[in-house]
């Protein structure tokens, strides 16, 4: 027995080493030095980007000697080894195929010299703000191992992020943006500030900031892999990017597509794992709970000081098989079918319930929904009243995404007000949002505890003649100061037809309510925004903007009124030629239009939406001095000579978005800096939602205007051939 256990390790040791043999037959130091290139597709791309003391876009990298089996590793402050090896022999993921394709192709990827010899090349041409890099690794003349990647300027297309990314039709841009970032190019909250989603809370804000070096395929020679090619390809990428960028994150999808397997499900999750575990050995780490890594340039990043084995898998957790029982099957048949009301749902389900084991009422869906997740989603307030009050406890219950209830609800609001799905695009149509409906705003409040008097009868969508437009400014401000007698009163002014509360307990209670559905149905984050939609933050900058152009407007009543007029065109954009022609020769008339600003700031420091009731009640107000006295005058003076508050203001609003951090050039963020201490919102930067709720045009980042009546922008080619179309 024992001689025979000999022979079969002798026979085995053998065809080892004769694979082992012929396996050396190919190896590179056999055949070559490895040389890596570093190559761009667009050297006038790189000439504008680039630092001007970057170094030429084609790097060589030569290694004379690639031996087999040998390997180098460091250790940083954590005690991370990170793998430096050109060959390995501990099965260490260093080369596996991470992208589409299972091995390269033979071709060679061209060097760029002078000009743009590859510009055939690029197919990304068009775009200036992305720049395709290939890395290439030969060994002698054979092309062993390619890296596609791209750098993305957000800087360049930050003011239309999410629109941007998805137009050079790239798969991998596309999810990067969409899973990860906002409309401006912003990580998304949740992936710093919520409580799961956070994950290993390496990563915060900084990921706002920067250049996106998005890493794609990889792909190695079968015959050349376990050789450390991959290492070197993405340390000479990322080299090569610290030339070219003063500040960059790098982002990977780990993920494994190879044509030698047919992959299951549990092959494709241990190949993943292996793609994590190579980015991983270099310095990524995981985004929050998302499927992506990113990498920081800073030694000083905490990311850096993460140990590799303390970063999260989340390959398999989004869903469950579950068991879900028929009864739970019944009641989600019941939320999802739209032709019942919510008082039948409620009717049902109580039937159900009643008849069922407290066990089975638990289960959840694939996704690890309970039935109050269900309910919250499908906007049925009373099922979410009465789910809530039998069984508490799943309030705090979480689906495999991470979210209770309430902010699976949050969620799924903000992403509908954020973007819509097309069949062949993901639109963005925050600008056009004018508040959530009624049913989910009363689930929103159910949620936490309020019991909604909620009619589904009722559930249109309010319209921008309803919305805060046509609100009396000082209804918020008179709350702490009303009477019993005013209570009536002030609620149909402030839910706008919305009857979500029960009036029962006692004054400030009622109002706190009635207060935090305006709050929610407007998408505000920070509890301080004016009548549910302006915040702190867009009050000032709106403020700043109204007073520089007041002074500016009034400073230049020193020129010639032909002169004014040819100066201030850019603030003209909606004034009409024939009132051009009247401010040219009427100095009152100029300062009339100059007085709006200040009556529009004049408005948000007495914490009133500056839409036209407001700017034009200020302006009939009894005046208190002299200076107002004649601002009101000059006003009156403008506006009934054809004049229009909505031209002066549409352009307080284009012009403090020009100026903002995100959606403009950062020059407001530079100017001022006390407003680092008002509390943050998500309405801190929707331009186009605000002005649009104030009563005037949707302003866009690209400064035109999509959503409400027509406004003409005079000079506007586009405008001006719209309009002879019509006539």
């Amino acid at each position: 027995m024992e001689s025979t256990k000999r022979q079969r390790n002798a026979s085995w040791s053998q065809s080892g080493a004769g694979a082992s043999k012929r396996r050396k037959t190919s190896t590179p130091h056999q055949q070559g030095g490895l040389r890596i290139t570093v190559a761009l597709r667009s050297n006038s791309k790189a000439a504008q980007h680039d630092p001007e003391h970057s170094t030429p876009f084609v790097q060589d990298l030569e290694i004379a000697d690639v031996s087999d089996g040998s390997q180098e590793t460091s250790s940083n402050e954590s005690g991370d080894e990170r793998q430096r090896s050109l060959g390995s022999m501990n099965g260490d993921p260093d080369d596996v195929s991470l992208g589409f394709n299972s091995s390269p192709d033979t071709g060679s990827v061209g060097s760029e010299t002078d000009g743009d010899i590859n510009s055939q090349n690029d197919e990304f041409a068009e775009w200036r703000w992305l720049e395709q890099i290939d890395v290439c690794a030969h060994v002698g003349k054979k092309k062993v191992a390619h890296c596609d990647a791209k750098l993305i300027r957000r800087d360049w297309m930050r003011y239309d992020f999410l629109t941007e990314i998805q137009e050079p039709n790239n798969k991998e841009a596309t999810k990067l943006g969409l899973d990860l970032f906002d409309r401006y190019g912003c990580l998304r909250r949740e992936f710093y500030e919520h409580e799961v989603k956070l994950g290993t809370g390496a990563w915060n804000n900084e990921l706002d900031q920067g250049d996106i070096l998005l890493i794609g395929d990889i792909t190695v020679d079968f015959l050349y892999r376990r050789n450390g090619f991959a290492t070197k390809i993405i340390e000479a990428l990322l080299d090569k990017t610290r030339r070219k960028s003063e500040h960059f994150f790098a982002f990977a999808r780990p993920r494994f597509v190879s044509k030698l397997y047919h992959t299951g499900e549990e092959r494709e999750r241990i190949e993943t794992t292996i793609g994590e575990q190579f980015f991983r050995s270099l310095g990524f780490r995981r985004v929050g709970t998302s499927r992506w890594l990113a990498f920081a340039d800073s030694g000083d990043h905490p990311s850096r000081f993460l140990h590799r084995m303390s970063d999260i898998a989340i390959f398999g957790y989004s869903t469950h098989p579950g068991v879900v029982s028929h009864e739970i099957h019944a009641i989600m048949g019941i939320l999802l079918d739209a032709t019942k009301t919510d008082s039948q749902c409620v009717r049902q389900i109580k039937q159900i319930i009643r008849r069922m084991d407290r066990r089975v009422v638990s289960s959840t869906d694939s996704k690890g929904n309970s039935i109050l997740h269900i309910a919250a989603l499908s906007r049925r307030p009373k099922v979410v009243a009465y789910i809530r009050s039998q069984f508490d406890y799943m309030t705090t219950a979480r689906n495999m995404e991470g979210y209770t209830p309430v902010q699976a609800l949050h969620s799924a609001l903000d992403t509908r007000r954020t973007i819509r799905a097309l069949p062949t695009v993901t639109k963005v149509v925050s600008d056009s949002f004018q508040g959530f409906k009624q049913s989910e705003v009363a689930c929103l409040l159910a949620l936490t505890g309020f019991n909604p008097d909620y009619d589904s009868t009722s559930d249109a969508a309010p319209s921008m003649d309803s919305g805060a437009s046509s609100i009396e400014s000082n209804t918020l401000s008179d709350v702490s100061t009303a009477s019993d007698e005013d209570e009536d009163e002030l609620f149909d002014k402030l839910s706008f037809g919305l009857k979500l509360l029960q009036w029962k307990n006692k004054r400030h209670d009622k109002f706190s309510r009635v207060l935090k559905g305006l709050q929610w149905r407007y998408g505000c984050t920070c509890g301080e925004c004016i009548e549910g939609f302006l915040s702190p933050r867009m009050k000032f900058a709106l403020g700043c903007q109204a007073e520089l152009k007041h002074a500016l407007l009034l400073k230049s009543n020193d020129l010639s009124g032909r002169e004014w007029v040819r100066l201030r065109d850019d603030h003209l954009r909606y004034v009409s030629p024939d009132l051009r022609d009247q401010l040219a020769v009427n100095a009152r008339m100029r300062d009339g239009f100059a007085n709006i600003c200040e009556l529009f700031a004049l408005c948000l420091r007495n914490e009133k939406v500056p839409n036209e009731t407001n700017i034009c009640n200020a302006s009939r107000e009894t005046p208190r001095d002299l200076e107002l006295f004649s601002i009101t005058q000059s006003t009156w003076e403008y506006l009934t000579n054809g004049g229009t508050v909505s031209a002066v203001a549409t352009m307080v609003f284009e012009k403090a978005m020009s100026e903002d951090q995100w959606a403009g050039d950062g020059t407001h963020e530079e100017d001022f800096k006390p407003h680092e201490a008002l509390p943050v919102c998500r309405n801190d930067h929707e331009f186009g939602f605000v002005s649009g709720m104030c009563g005037y045009k949707r302003v866009t980042p690209s400064f035109s205007i999509k959503m409400g009546p027509k406004m003409k922008v005079y000079g506007c080619k586009a405008c001006e051939n719209e309009s002879s179309g019509s006539e």
